[in-house]
């Protein structure tokens, strides 16, 4: 699992250390995609994130639906680096983007991953907001 992180780290610092500039949270889809595909591959399940996937309900469309064995097992909803994950600080479109959004099954928010100097990289579970 660190060679998949340390792959997915590489490939966000090449995309920012390019000549060329774009929208930053856009410069994370490719290696996301890739980062789900290859965790996927690592625990022998098929995984596909699927861009800009519509909800059912009309409300809106988060950046990935994700699927599990053809299966979709949640959404993923990226930001651009620095604005971070916590609802209370959005303000403007990311506020009402939330708003629209904070019904979906928010179990992937209260998991994050850590790669913290000596430790393990794994999946650690949280209570509350992503920070």
């Amino acid at each position: 699992m660190q060679n998949i992180l340390r792959r997915f780290a590489a490939a966000i610092q090449e995309k920012f250390a390019s000549l060329l500039t774009g929208e930053p949270e856009d410069q994370l889809r490719s290696p996301f995609e890739q980062l789900l595909a290859d965790c996927g591959g690592q625990l022998g399940q098929p995984v596909l994130a699927i861009g800009e996937t519509l909800l059912l309900d009309g409300g809106g469309k988060p950046d990935f639906g994700v699927s599990v064995g053809g299966l979709l097992c949640g959404h993923v909803e990226l930001k651009a680096p620095g604005k971070g994950a916590n609802p209370a600080t959005f303000k403007g479109h990311d506020k009402r983007q939330w708003q629209r959004f904070q019904n979906l099954p928010k179990h992937t928010l209260d998991r994050r991953l850590r790669a913290e100097a000596g430790e393990p990289i794994g999946v650690e579970q949280t209570s509350g907001t992503l920070r």
